[in-house]
C-alpha cells in the first residue's frame, strides 16, 4: 500500500517538476527529502537543462540545410529502391524454393515449408514496420 503511494507521489512531484509549477515546491521538497531516485532523476534533469542552456548558438547558412536535406531524402529513395529489390527477389526465391519443393516434397512438406516462409516474412514485416520516419520528413 505504501509502495504504490510513494510511486504516485513520485509521478506527482515529476508532473509538477515537468510543468515547473512554484506553487508545489514545498510538496516537491518534502518528497525529493526521502525519495532518493526523484532526487536523482530531479538533478539529472536540472543538470541536463543547464547544460542545454548553456549550448553556443550559431546560425547554420540554409545551403548546408538544403544540403543534408536532399542527401537525407536520396538515401531514403535509395533504401526504398533497395527494398524494392529485395522483395522482388525474396518473391522470385520464394517461388523457385516451391517449384522445388513441389517436386521434391509431399503435398504436406510443401506446406509445412510455406507455413516457414510465411512465418518469416510477418517477422520481417513486423521489424520493418517498427523502425520509424522522422516527422519531418518531404
Amino acid at each position: 500500500m505504501f509502495e504504490r503511494e510513494e510511486q504516485n507521489d513520485c509521478s506527482s512531484v515529476r508532473d509538477v517538476c515537468d510543468q515547473a509549477t512554484e506553487g508545489r515546491a514545498d510538496f516537491v521538497a518534502r518528497h525529493l527529502e526521502r525519495c532518493e531516485t526523484c532526487l536523482q532523476w530531479h538533478e539529472f534533469c536540472r543538470e541536463l537543462c543547464w547544460l542545454a542552456s548553456n549550448l553556443p548558438h550559431f546560425d547554420v547558412p540554409a545551403s548546408v540545410s538544403q544540403k543534408i536535406m536532399s542527401r537525407v531524402t536520396a538515401a531514403r529513395s535509395a533504401q526504398r529502391k533497395n527494398t524494392l529489390l529485395q522483395g522482388i527477389f525474396f518473391l522470385v526465391v520464394g517461388l523457385v524454393c516451391l517449384l522445388i519443393l513441389a517436386i521434391v516434397e509431399t503435398p504436406g512438406g510443401v506446406c509445412s515449408w510455406l507455413i516457414g516462409f510465411m512465418v518469416l516474412v510477418t517477422f520481417k514485416a513486423i521489424d520493418d514496420s517498427m523502425i520509424k520516419e522522422p516527422s519531418w520528413s518531404g
